[in-house]
């Protein structure tokens, strides 16, 4: 191994380096010869499917082979719809309704000190076994899906009462979706008739009895079609931050069996206001808001399930849905260079 044999006080020390610099360069050769193999195997691949990717290849191969990075699997537990909405654009009429009233976009990415590390893709559904009947008439998707939007501001309407995370408190949260002021009635109007971009405050009240209020927020009606649409957080001089930054889409779709289904679904990360993060610990905050979020989809859901039997349908409330993962893993993964400027009603199960 060695050309020569040290003598002296430094010779175990001399010894020793080398040794060290003989097993990194022995490492540092093994490491080239399999980088060189996996890119014959990349070759070979990709040469009987131009499909793949070798850039994902190579994630795997780092994640597996050399350990680094974090192993993302998308398979069913995240579906395409959440990628499609982490890469959606509002429009620029969005953005211009937002001037009006001297707001801006509340986006899911950046201030990640105050937003939570975790990004949050749930689904509520209620499926529809009969189709409920308004003024004799049996309804179908469109007049089902009018009729929840006609009604949403009352069936959106809930409270929650449980015990804080972060201290020995009860919370009791209550919320309701209003037009945003003081336009009261042509916010209404352009929600009514479905013409887009209408924009909500969010009241929220409660919070722990013995200290403070509820944090409330605003959207923004980022996009409408034929049987859904995405609301987009916003903040607005009367709301202040948005207690989740992201995009949620509601409306009907047929699930795998062929069955209707109510649903909102939605990816966001938490953004607590600044004075809660100030009076308690935002990981425990975190888990106050996710509770309250999770009880605001849950009631709107059971809302709806109970209007659609109130007016002789029949409704079966589905099991929840709910993934919650490091988001700047994701977004690493899955950000589009070419934003989506249109969702649409993406089927929840397909494939």
């Amino acid at each position: 191994m060695y050309n020569y044999t040290p003598t002296g006080v430094y010779s175990a020390k001399a010894l020793a380096d080398e040794e060290r610099e003989d097993r990194k360069k022995d490492k540092e050769n093994r490491i080239f010869e399999t980088e060189r193999y996996f890119s014959q195997l990349t070759n070979n691949i990709v040469r009987e499917n131009s499909n793949i990717k070798p850039a994902r290849l190579k994630e795997f191969y780092d994640q597996i082979i050399k350990g680094e990075g974090e192993l993302l699997l998308l398979n069913n537990e995240i579906k395409q719809i959440y990628v499609k909405l982490l890469n959606f654009q509002v429009p620029k009429k969005g953005i211009d309704r937002l001037k009006e009233i001297n707001g801006s976009m509340q986006y899911i990415r950046g201030n990640d000190e105050k937003q939570s590390k975790l990004v949050n893709m749930d689904y509520f559904s209620v499926r529809i076994d009969k189709m409920p009947t308004f003024s004799y008439q049996t309804a179908d998707a469109g007049m089902l899906f009018k009729k929840i939007r006609d009604n949403f501001l009352t069936l959106s309407k809930g409270k929650v009462t449980f015990e804080s995370n972060c201290k020995s408190s009860t919370i009791n949260g209550n919320w309701e979706f209003l037009p945003y002021p003081p336009n009261y009635k042509n916010e209404l109007n352009i929600w009514e008739k479905q013409l887009g971009f209408s924009i909500f405050i969010i009241k929220a009240g409660g919070g722990f009895k013995e200290t403070i209020g509820g944090d409330h927020g605003a959207v923004l009606e980022s996009e409408i079609s034929q049987n859904s649409w995405i609301f987009t957080t916003i903040f607005t001089p009367k709301s202040g931050t948005q207690p989740f930054s992201g995009h949620r889409q509601f409306g009907i779709h047929q699930d795998k069996d062929g069955n209707y289904r109510f649903f909102t679904r939605a990816i966001d990360r938490i953004w607590p206001s600044e004075m809660i993060l100030y009076l308690k610990d935002k990981e425990c905050t975190i888990k106050d808001y996710l509770i309250i979020a999770d009880a605001t989809w849950h009631n709107l859901i059971k809302n709806v399930s109970q209007f659609i039997n109130d007016n002789y349908g029949k409704t079966t409330i589905m099991p929840e849905e709910k993934k919650r993962i490091d988001f700047n893993v994701f977004f690493s993964k899955f950000r589009s260079q070419k934003p989506v400027t249109f969702v649409g009603n993406v089927e929840q199960f397909k494939e």
